[in-house]
């Protein structure tokens, strides 16, 4: 069974400048992750295959991404940012490996009006892509509710505070009732109000069992950057997705389907 991390990032400024000005985080000199440097770490941990996030500072500029799918079409997937344009999203949904238009309502600034969030990603569906959101709870429930049928990955668990005991756990995981939602099992070290997120399992269990195996997707969120202090290893990224996911090998045959490396 191959093992496949579904959340990833392509950070190269001395290829892909970033842009001048961005409304998403802008890493530091110290926070890159090329192509190159992402192989390595997967090889040296046995993943086979991952999938490229378009990350919030290049906004809807893909270069980066789409250079790592030529470059490795075997091995990556991608999931892209696109304006709210019929043609830019056809464009997408015509490229070899994308599978997804990512809406980032927690880092980027170009998705304020909840009305058009709801039209992009009916737009996004009706090109045949699925639809991957970041975004907390409250903006989750609002948007699932109004968006009718079609395939929506939702980013880090959902964004829960975990401080403000099981209200948006269980708000989450209401949205498992809606058919094609997946929950993907990533960004543990950013979750709020846990202690030690790497013992975050146990706490984790009802939300992740809403969902159950086959709506489960392990993402790293390699290369871990925006992080104030105790950065993860690789490693710790996946254990504790193995740890947090009960059936790891039914998660990633999840992603194998869902990305189009199994059909």
């Amino acid at each position: 069974m191959p093992v496949i991390d579904t959340h990833v990032h392509v950070l190269d400024p001395r290829r892909f400048p970033y842009p001048e000005r961005t409304l998403g985080y802008r890493p530091g000199p110290s926070e890159t992750g090329t192509a190159e440097a992402l192989i390595a770490v997967m090889d040296a941990h046995g993943v086979d295959h991952a999938v490229l996030v378009q990350a919030s500072v290049y906004g809807y500029d893909n270069d980066a991404i789409l250079d790592a799918l030529a470059r490795a079409p075997d091995r990556f997937r991608a999931v892209v940012m696109a304006p709210n344009e019929p043609a830019a999203l056809t464009r997408q949904a015509r490229m070899p490996g994308v599978c997804a238009v990512r809406l980032n309502l927690t880092d980027f600034g170009g998705h304020d009006d909840h009305e058009r969030v709801v039209d992009m990603a009916r737009a996004i569906i009706d090109a045949g892509l699925c639809v991957q959101v970041q975004a907390g709870p409250e903006r989750l429930l609002g948007m699932l509710d109004r968006l009718g049928d079609g395939p929506v990955i939702i980013d880090h668990l959902g964004r829960p505070d975990l401080g403000a005991g099981t209200r948006d756990l269980d708000r989450i995981a209401a949205l498992a009732g809606r058919a094609q939602t997946w929950l993907k099992v990533s960004g543990g070290f950013r979750l709020n109000g846990c202690g030690d997120w790497r013992q975050t399992a146990t706490e984790l269990k009802p939300l992740t069992e809403a969902f159950g195996p086959d709506r489960l997707l392990w993402g790293s969120d390699w290369p871990f950057i925006n992080v104030d202090a105790d950065r993860p290893s690789y490693a710790e990224t996946l254990d504790w997705g193995h740890e947090v996911i009960a059936e790891p090998a039914a998660s990633h045959l999840a992603a194998a389907r869902l990305f189009g490396w199994l059909s």
